[in-house]
Parts: C-alpha cells; structure tokens; sequence
C-alpha cells in the first residue's frame, strides 16, 4: 500500500483539490439531471399543450353548434325530435279520448236500439196475436 506523507501546510490544499473535485462532480451529475428534467418537462407541457387542444375542441363540438356536423348540433336535433314526438303523443292522446267518448255514445245507440227492437217485437207480436185473434172472432 501506498502512503503519501503529506506536510501539515500542504492539507489546506489537499482539502481544497478534493473539495473542487467533489463540486465539479455534482456539478456535472447536476447539470445532466437539469437537462433530463428539463427535456421531461418540455415534454409534459407538450402533452399538456396536447390534452389541452383536444379538450378545447370537446369542449367547443359540446357547446357550440356549427352548422349541423357538432355534438351540440346533433343533442339539439334529437331535442327538437322528442319535442316533436311529445307533442305527437299528446294529440294521439287527446284523439284516443274523442274516440274513448264516440265509442262510449255509439255503445250507448246500440243498447238504446236493441231496446227499441225488443219493444217493437214485443208491439209486433202483441199485434199478431190481436189480429190472429180478430181472425178467429171472425171465423166463429
């Protein structure tokens, strides 16, 4: 082994050579790290920058009609469709009453007929028997 004698003034200089050493070293490992994390970080922010665009372009296609081909375009067609539908529903809805009430009347004729028709069965048969037995008084 290999043992340097070393002069006691001559340390402060030893002391400061290993201590430049050691500054230059983590300056450099420093400097490599800053630009490492540099580049990362540039790169975030365009990713970011990315998302961000994309975003925006959701965001404006949701909220903003442009003629026909938007989300936005296409929610307000299917809301005017409904609208349409509903109110659709509701006149077939007030027309299945009207009918409901015609159909109630005209089940109301018919049972009115077929009373008129029993009464003048009845009056009918009432009748013949009448004139069956005027036949009879005539024949004795």
């Amino acid at each position: 082994m290999l043992v340097l004698e070393v002069p006691p003034d001559q340390w402060d200089d030893i002391i400061s050579a290993i201590g430049t050493a050691v500054a230059v070293v983590i300056a450099a490992v420093g400097g490599v790290w800053i630009k490492r994390s540099s580049d990362a970080v540039k790169a975030v922010q365009a990713s970011a920058d990315q998302n961000a665009d994309a975003l925006a372009a959701v965001h404006t296609s949701l909220s903003s009609p442009n003629g026909g081909s938007s989300v936005k375009d296409a929610l307000n067609r299917i809301e005017q469709s409904q609208a349409s539908q509903a109110h659709a529903l509701r006149q077939l809805g007030m027309l299945q009453s009207e009918t409901r009430k015609d159909v109630g009347g005209i089940r109301e004729d018919i049972r009115d007929l077929r009373k008129r028709d029993d009464r003048d069965r009845d009056e009918a048969a009432e009748g013949r028997a009448r004139l069956q037995d005027q036949i009879d008084d005539l024949k004795t």
